[in-house]
């Protein structure tokens, strides 16, 4: 990686986000490989634009399927 003090924020929004996929489900299970080799330091230190390409892609289906946490409920709306 020729500039990785820029890839760092990026990285870290990354696996933010793929740390929180749901792995319980069979979409996300079925992705294993792919979360776990994102998730290796080696990964980010050797891969090239199109590695990121690939993994981008392959979780581009599961990635919604992620545990967003608890939101606030809404205000009630007053009429």
């Amino acid at each position: 990686m020729a500039q990785p003090e820029l890839l760092e924020p990026i990285k870290e929004q990354i696996l933010g986000k793929v740390r929180n996929l749901s792995m319980h489900l069979n979409q996300v299970r079925s992705k294993a490989e792919d979360i776990n080799q994102i998730q290796q330091d080696d990964f980010w230190q050797v891969a090239a634009f199109d590695d990121f390409e690939q993994q981008r892609q392959s979780l581009r289906g599961v990635i919604h399927l992620r545990d967003k946490g608890a939101t606030p409920p809404s205000e009630p709306l007053m009429i």
